[in-house]
C-alpha cells in the first residue's frame, strides 16, 4: 500500500509523490503484464487478447484508484493551452471546488494563481523542465483562506507536453508556525525587557565601581608622587680631608652604595672601593687632577654593591682651599643615573628597532601631529618623513572616520594610564598619498613625556589577511550549507524509498512463490533477478540511512568501557567468528568519553570487515590500544588477503568497493561510516596494508571531553 506524506511534511519531501504515484502504476503495470503473459500459456490467442485487455483496464482502473484516494491533490494541465485534463477528488475537497469546476479550469486564468506566484512556478517548470515548489496563501471558492504546498513537475504523453500539479493543505502547519513566532516575540520582549532592568542595575553597579576606582587611582597617584620624589632626591653627599684620607658619608650615600648607614668606616680609599674595577683608576686620576688643578669635576662610574649588583652614578666633586690656596678637603656627591642610562640605551635600541622594523610606526603630539615616520610607514603611505613630519595624523585618515578617530584619541588620552597598550588590536580604514584606501590594523599607546603626552601607533597593510578571511567565511558558509544539504537529501532519500521499495519487494517475492514452477525458466530468472535486486537496494538504503545518521542521530558523550563494548560486539558477531574459526585478541582497552552505540558499530563494522575479507588462514584479529599526544590510538590488526597501498584513500569514500558482490557481499558504505564516527570522535582514520599480507585499521579517539562532536542536522 502506498502511503502519502502528512500536509505538515517539509516541501522538499513533497517532490517524493509523483516518483511513488509513478512507481506503483509501473509496478501494477508490471504485475498485469506478467499475468498476461502467464494467462497466454493457457488461453486461445483471441481469448488471451480479450483477457490482457480486461487486465489492462483493471490496472488503469487501480490507477484511478489510487489518484482518487491520495490524500493530495493531484491535477494534470495541457501545457500548451493551460486547460486542466485530469484531477482527483482531493483536489477539489482542497481549493473547495467540484472536479466539474477544476476540470473547467485554464491554470494561466486563475485569479488567486497570478497573485500568490503560482503561474510564475509553472510556467518556469515549463520553460526550465524542472520540478518547482513553493508554498502560498489562495483563497478558496467559498472565499476561505488556506496555505498549501505546491510541487509543479513537467511531463509528456506521446509527445504532448503536460504539467502536473500536486498540492496539499498546510494551513494547519503555518498556523502553528506563525504562532510559534508570535511567542517567540512575546519571548523576546519578555527578555529585553529583563535586560533593560540588569542594565539599568549594572549602570548603578558601574557608577559605584567607578566612584571606588577613582578613589583608588587617586591614592595610586599620591603614591606614585611620593615615590618619586623620594627617587629624584636620593643623592647621597660625601666629604675626604685630602691630607689624612679620612672621609664623611651621607646616610643617602650609604643607600646608594647598598650599605646600612655606619656600617663601614668612611676613608677616601674604602670609597675607591666600592667602585667598580675597571673604573677605579680612572677615577682615581680624576680625583688627582681635580685636587692638582684646584677645580670641580663631574664624571660617571661604576660601583659594586655587597651583592654584586652594578649601579651607574654620576659623581661630582669639588676641591676647597685653606687661606693659603692649598687643597684641603674635597666636598662631593653621588647621583644614581642607572635607570636614566637603562632608558637611554632602550631609547637607543628602540630607535634602531623602529627605523629597520618591518612594520609602519606613527608617533603624534598631544595635537595629533606626527613627530615620528619610519622608513615602513613612508612605505605603507607613499609619503616621505619630511612630508609627513608635522603633518596631522587626520592626513592619513579617510575624511569619513577623522572625527571619529580624534574623539577616540582624545577619551584614550584623558585615561589615568600611562605608557600602556589601549589593550587591543584596532582595525582601522587609511589611505594612501595617491588616495587609495586600505585597511591597517593599529596596536596604540600613550607615554607621557616631559609633561606631553606621545600616541605611538604600529600600523600593519592587513588588505590580504582580510581577504583570506572573507574567502575562508564564505568557503565556510558554502561548505556548511553544502554539508547541511547532502545531509537532508541523505536521510530523504533513504527514508522516503523504504515504502515503496517495501511494496516492490513484497510484490515480487509474492510473484515468485505463486508462480513458481508455472513460468518458463527465463520468466523465472527474470523475476529472482529483480527480488535480488530489490533486497540489495533495501540494503543499500538502510546502509545510507546509518550514514546519514552519523551525525544528525547520534547520542550525547559519556564514559564508556571500552573493553565492555567491545564483548557485545563480538557476541554480535558469534556466528561469523565460529564459522570462520577467527581468533580475536585485544590490549587492555581504556574507559573513553565517547557515544557508546557509535563505538559499538566502529568495532563491528572493522572486526566484520576482518573476518569476511580473510585468506585461507583463519582469521586472526588483535585490537591494540596506547595514550598518544592527548588521544588514544587503537589499531584493528588482521591476516587477511590485504588491500593494494593505492586504494587508502578511496576505502574510505561512500559507495566504494574493491570487489564483486559476487566475490564479497556489501554496499561499501561501511568504511565511510567509521570514517564520519571517528571525525565526529575529533579523530582521524587510516589503514595501512599490502596485499596478501594483512590489513591494519588505525583510528584515534582524543582523551576527556577536550572536544565535542559534531551534531549536524537533527532530522525528524
Amino acid at each position: 500500500m502506498l502511503i502519502w506524506p502528512e500536509p505538515e511534511l517539509l516541501v522538499s519531501q513533497r517532490s517524493t509523490l509523483s516518483t511513488i504515484v509513478l512507481i506503483a502504476g509501473l509496478l501494477v503495470t508490471l504485475l498485469f503484464a506478467l499475468s498476461i503473459y502467464q494467462s497466454q500459456i493457457a488461453h486461445s490467442r483471441a481469448e488471451r487478447i480479450a483477457w490482457a485487455q480486461q487486465r489492462v483496464t483493471e490496472a488503469h482502473d487501480f490507477n484511478q484508484a489510487i489518484l482518487e484516494t491520495a490524500p493530495v491533490g493531484i491535477i494534470t494541465y495541457d501545457a500548451i493551452s493551460g486547460q486542466c485534463i485530469s484531477t482527483n477528488m482531493a483536489a477539489g475537497d482542497i481549493i473547495g471546488a467540484t472536479q466539474v469546476q477544476v476540470l473547467q479550469q485554464n491554470f494561466r486564468q486563475i485569479s488567486s494563481w497570478q497573485k500568490s506566484g503560482m503561474i510564475a512556478a509553472a510556467e518556469n517548470a515549463l520553460e526550465t523542465g524542472t520540478s518547482q515548489n513553493l508554498e502560498v496563501n489562495i483563497t478558496t471558492t467559498f472565499s476561505k483562506e488556506i496555505w498549501i504546498g505546491c510541487f509543479f513537475t513537467p511531463f509528456a504523453i506521446e509527445n504532448d507536453p503536460r504539467l502536473l500539479l500536486i498540492f496539499s493543505d498546510i494551513t494547519d502547519r503555518i498556523k502553528l508556525e506563525i504562532e510559534l513566532r508570535e511567542h517567540r516575540d512575546r519571548l523576546e520582549e519578555l527578555v529585553q525587557e529583563r535586560t533593560t532592568q540588569l542594565s539599568e542595575a549594572n549602570l548603578s553597579l558601574q557608577a559605584a565601581n567607578a566612584q571606588q576606582k577613582r578613589v583608588e587611582k587617586q591614592l595610586v597617584l599620591a603614591n606614585r608622587r611620593l615615590v618619586d620624589a623620594e627617587r629624584i632626591a636620593h643623592m647621597g653627599s660625601w666629604e675626604d680631608d685630602i691630607a689624612t684620607g679620612e672621609s664623611s658619608w651621607s646616610d643617602e650615600f650609604f643607600q646608594i652604595c647598598g650599605l646600612e648607614p655606619g656600617s663601614l668606616q668612611p676613608t677616601t680609599e674604602a670609597r675607591m672601593q666600592l667602585i667598580h674595577p675597571d673604573d677605579r683608576q680612572a677615577a682615581r686620576e680624576a680625583v688627582q687632577n681635580a685636587i692638582e688643578g684646584g677645580t670641580s669635576y663631574a664624571w660617571e662610574e661604576r660601583i659594586v654593591r655587597p651583592g654584586g649588583e652594578v649601579r651607574i652614578v654620576l659623581a661630582q666633586a669639588e676641591v676647597l682651599h685653606d687661606e693659603k690656596g692649598q687643597p684641603v678637603r674635597m666636598v662631593g656627591a653621588f647621583l644614581d643615573i642607572t635607570e636614566r642610562k637603562q632608558a637611554e640605551d632602550e631609547i637607543r635600541r628602540y630607535q634602531a628597532i623602529v627605523q629597520t622594523a618591518s612594520d609602519a610606526v606613527v608617533t603624534v603630539d598631544e595635537n595629533h601631529n606626527v613627530v615620528l615616520f619610519n622608513p615602513a610607514a613612508e612605505a605603507l603611505f607613499g609619503v616621505s618623513t619630511q612630508e609627513a613630519i608635522g603633518a596631522p595624523l587626520s592626513r592619513f585618515l579617510p575624511g569619513r572616520f577623522q572625527d571619529a578617530h580624534g574623539h577616540h584619541l582624545r577619551r584614550f588620552a584623558e585615561m589615568g594610564e600611562t605608557t600602556r597598550s589601549m589593550g587591543q588590536r584596532t582595525e582601522l580604514i587609511a589611505v594612501k598619498a595617491n588616495g587609495d584606501e586600505f585597511p591597517i590594523e593599529a596596536n596604540i599607546s600613550r607615554v607621557n613625556v616631559s609633561g606631553g603626552r606621545y600616541f605611538t601607533a604600529i600600523l600593519r597593510d592587513i588588505t590580504e589577511r582580510k581577504r583570506a578571511e572573507s574567502q575562508i567565511q564564505n568557503y565556510a558558509v558554502s561548505l556548511a550549507s553544502s554539508n547541511v544539504e547532502l545531509q537532508q537529501f541523505a536521510y530523504v532519500a533513504s527514508h522516503d524509498l523504504q515504502e515503496p521499495l517495501r511494496v516492490v519487494t513484497n510484490y515480487l517475492q509474492l510473484l515468485e512463490r505463486r508462480y513458481q514452477g508455472q513460468l518458463d525458466e527465463e520468466a523465472e530468472k527474470f523475476i529472482s533477478r529483480a527480488v535480488e535486486a530489490s533486497t540489495r537496494m533495501k540494503r543499500l538504503i538502510n546502509d545510507l540511512l546509518a550514514y546519514s545518521r552519523v551525525t544528525s542521530r547520534g547520542d550525547q558523550f559519556k564514559s564508556i568501557v571500552l573493553a565492555e563494548v567491545l564483548d557485545e560486539v563480538l557476541e554480535n558477531l558469534a556466528i561469523a567468528i565460529e564459522e570462520n574459526s577467527a581468533t580475536i585478541t585485544h590490549d587492555p582497552l581504556p574507559e573513553i568519553t565517547a557515544d557508546v552505540g557509535q563505538m559499538a558499530q566502529l568495532l563491528q563494522n572493522l572486526i566484520g570487515n576482518a573476518i569476511k575479507f580473510h585468506g585461507q588462514q583463519p582469521p586472526e584479529i588483535h585490537i591494540g590500544a596506547q595514550r598518544e599526544n592527548g588521544a588514544w590510538h587503537f589499531s584493528v590488526r588482521d591476516n587477511g588477503i590485504g588491500i593494494e597501498s593505492e586504494y587508502n584513500e578511496r576505502i574510505f569514500g561512500i559507495f566504494q568497493r574493491l570487489h564483486t558482490r559476487r566475490e564479497y557481499e556489501g554496499t561499501g558504505i561501511g568504511l565511510a561510516v567509521c570514517k564520519k564516527i571517528v571525525e565526529r570522535h575529533g579523530g582521524r582514520i587510516w589503514m595501512e596494508s599490502q596485499s596478501g599480507k594483512g590489513t591494519t585499521f588505525h583510528f584515534t579517539i582524543r582523551v576527556g571531553e577536550e572536544h565535542q562532536a559534531y551534531t549536524g542536522i537533527q532530522l525528524q
